[in-house]
């Protein structure tokens, strides 16, 4: 399973609570990649046959593109972003 903007890592602990054999946390900020293998950690889980990559989710969504059947599931949950007003559409 690839988890795309995985943040703190809930789907990626689920997976792997559930029985997935190799999960990949992806997201841009390294802080949160190791939040993430923290977070297996203290869900009783190794992290060493796992991924925890910190890298931009677009990149690395196009070259997995060139591999098709590396991964059975990815989850893309991507971050709220934050609204702005624009002077033209109000409040």
């Amino acid at each position: 399973m690839l988890d795309l903007f995985g943040y703190t890592d809930g789907f990626s602990v689920a997976a792997a609570l559930g029985g997935a054999q190799r999960v990949v946390t992806l997201d841009i900020a390294r802080p949160a990649v190791e939040t993430a293998r923290r977070n297996f950690v203290l869900n009783g889980l190794d992290p060493e046959p796992h991924g925890f990559v910190a890298a931009d989710a677009f990149d690395v969504l196009a070259s997995a593109a060139e591999r098709p059947g590396e991964f059975d599931v990815i989850v893309v949950d991507p971050p709220c972003l934050p609204r702005t007003r624009s002077p033209s559409t109000g409040p």
